[in-house]
């Protein structure tokens, strides 16, 4: 394996939920560093279950994730198999 691929497959995502106040007291160095996907607000959940549309693109998302799941699998094992 070469050193390159080593390093790629060393490297981790961190998947975190933090208050804006927590967030805040990150020093802004790290702060620049990160790469912030999505923002939410709290308690919203409730109201967008209330949406019929978004309900089903909800569904669209959950069967897309286990599609997505289902092959990321597939690539691990493979990539075993390959070394």
């Amino acid at each position: 394996m070469s050193k390159d691929l080593y390093e790629h497959l060393r490297e981790t995502e961190i998947i975190a939920q933090l208050t804006e106040e927590q967030y805040l007291q990150i020093p802004s160095a790290l702060r620049e560093e990160m790469t912030i996907k999505r923002i939410d607000m709290p308690n919203f959940r409730p109201l967008y279950e209330q949406d019929s549309e978004w309900k089903k693109r909800h569904e669209a998302v959950k069967k897309a994730l286990q599609h997505r799941s289902e092959r990321e699998n597939e690539i691990r094992a493979n990539f075993k198999t390959e070394k």
